[in-house]
């Protein structure tokens, strides 16, 4: 009996710890600007709404949830991909659902599930 418990929360510790290490990395890299992102080029200065995409971690200035983390990655287009993102910010837990495109090398768009749209423009540090 000791040893089927034993056997058997091993078992559950090693789907869990799978679960919980699977994340995608996001299609890009570095940070983004809210700020003048119509304007052409990378922004000089980012000031203070900001993205910045890390590994399979989002962080964000602008809204309810600052830090996500990737679940999904499916490439849809040549530079447009569907992402879905976790948060949990000790009370809520949630799912954001939305398609980023690569517009050009300064320039990424978010559209989210809600219908907005999003312009962001890299940021040179």
């Amino acid at each position: 009996m000791r040893t089927t418990i034993t056997a058997s929360l091993a078992a559950l510790a090693v789907v869990l710890a799978a679960g919980a290490a699977h994340a995608d990395p996001f299609p890009v890299t570095g940070k983004f600007t809210y700020d003048d992102a119509n304007e052409p080029g990378p922004a000089k200065d980012c000031g203070k709404r900001t993205m910045r995409f890390q590994g399979e971690q989002r962080f964000d200035t602008v809204g309810g949830a600052s830090d996500l983390r990737n679940i999904s990655v499916v490439q849809t287009g040549l530079q447009a991909w569907q992402m879905v993102d976790e948060f949990f910010n000790a009370m809520i837990r949630g799912r954001v659902y939305y398609t980023l495109s690569v517009v050009d090398d300064d320039h990424i768009q978010l559209k989210m599930a809600t219908g907005e749209t999003i312009l962001l423009r890299r940021c040179l540090a």
